[in-house]
């Protein structure tokens, strides 16, 4: 049986070769033939639509699956507190299982589970709860993998009188080869008898990891530096915007940075602030009755939103300084397998002292599209 897409190219042949019978005989097509090749273009985009509609049920199938692969977007990391918990409960829940099944009490397995913290995408009408819960994710099948960067941007499209020479645009544009970087740690010397009693304890640890690999995720991909991590952060990338503090204005200040992403093209989708910062917003009161001015400002609390724009707070992010990002100029990079968990009571000498050790660990890298689509901001002290 004929697949779609070799069906789709017998009715493409069947349409080309009634056209070309008739360029070759020097006459136009018979009201019969232009009836039989718009049967094979109606049937030709219906293919199309089920090719299509079969490539998403496809992806979304793998998404289910934890499959991932190289290049799938569209997911999320979520670190959130509701995020860790998932994924706490079932470490938790696979320790025991893996247990059970090897007739071990203890937790004292050598992997215990792999768990893949990506969800979908964030509501847009609910507040992120995260710096990289807003971020694009790409996942890749091997450490190292490749991107483009727009380093330039001149468009020179016009209207062009027939005959006249064309302008051309130039967009420069470089190949960026990266390797994951490792974000990991580990807790020593647990007394396995306290993890055999209290089944919470290792989701208690579990969540905790979560939220530490959580945090170093952050701080790497907004201030990775090349020498030091091997990879450089969003920060630090050579072509992004910067915004100087407008006075002592921090609403003129983000206000213009926002300017500054629309001047060049650029959508703006999520303003990052420590959180320090983001609170100086929410206490910001009139000039002269000292009023709060947040039912008078550009603050919208509930969906923590500013000029429009959603905004996360993240300790990653160093008091007095705020970043401003279209969304499709960046991308958090990860593998397939997730952040990993494991367990052994064989490191040192753990055996001898009844104690367990764990370690959490992920791979993770950050790529910069279009440096122009990220405005770093100097906030008025």
């Amino acid at each position: 049986m004929a697949s779609l897409k070799e069906t789709r190219a017998q009715h493409v042949t069947a349409a080309r070769n009634i056209t070309e019978t008739a360029k070759g005989a020097g006459r136009e097509l018979t009201a019969d033939e232009v009836q039989f090749v718009q049967e094979q273009f109606a049937t030709i985009e219906t293919l199309d639509r089920t090719m299509e509609e079969q490539r998403k049920g496809d992806e979304l199938m793998a998404r289910i699956a934890g499959t991932g692969g190289a290049g799938l977007k569209g997911r999320r990391l979520d670190f959130s507190p509701q995020g860790r918990r998932k994924s706490a409960e079932l470490v938790a829940a696979r320790a025991k299982d893996r247990a059970e099944a090897f007739g071990q009490k203890a937790f004292d397995s050598s992997v215990v589970a792999s768990i893949d913290v990506a969800a979908e995408p964030h509501p847009l009408a609910q507040p992120i709860p995260g710096f990289t819960a807003a971020l694009t994710v790409v996942q890749h099948a091997t450490a190292n993998y490749r991107y483009v960067r727009q380093t330039s941007r001149t468009n020179n499209a016009a209207v062009v009188a027939a005959g006249d020479l064309k302008p051309t645009s130039d967009y420069g544009l470089i190949v960026v080869d990266q390797t994951l970087a490792v974000v990991a740690h580990l807790v020593p010397g647990i007394d396995k008898f306290i993890l055999e009693d209290a089944a919470s304890t290792v989701q208690l640890i579990s969540n905790e990891m979560l939220a530490g690999i959580g945090t170093a995720v952050e701080q790497f991909v907004l201030n990775g530096d090349l020498v030091d991590d091997g990879m450089t952060g969003i920060l630090q990338t050579s072509g992004i915007q910067s915004q100087p503090a407008v006075g002592t204005d921090l609403f003129a200040t983000t206000r213009n940075a926002v300017t500054k992403l629309e001047t060049v093209g650029h959508v703006p989708g999520l303003f990052v602030f420590n959180p320090v910062d983001w609170q100086r917003f929410e206490l910001a009161k009139a000039t002269g009755s000292g009023e709060f001015i947040l039912d008078g400002s550009p603050v919208d609390l509930s969906a923590r939103k500013l000029w429009g724009v959603p905004a996360v707070v993240t300790t990653a992010i160093a008091a007095g300084t705020a970043a401003l990002l279209d969304l499709s100029a960046v991308a958090l990079d990860t593998d397939t397998g997730g952040v990993r968990f494991e367990s052994t009571a064989s490191a040192g000498d753990d055996f001898d002292r009844n104690r367990i050790r764990m370690r959490a660990e992920g791979r993770y890298g950050v790529s910069v599209f279009q440096p122009l689509g990220v405005v770093k901001v100097t906030l008025p002290v």
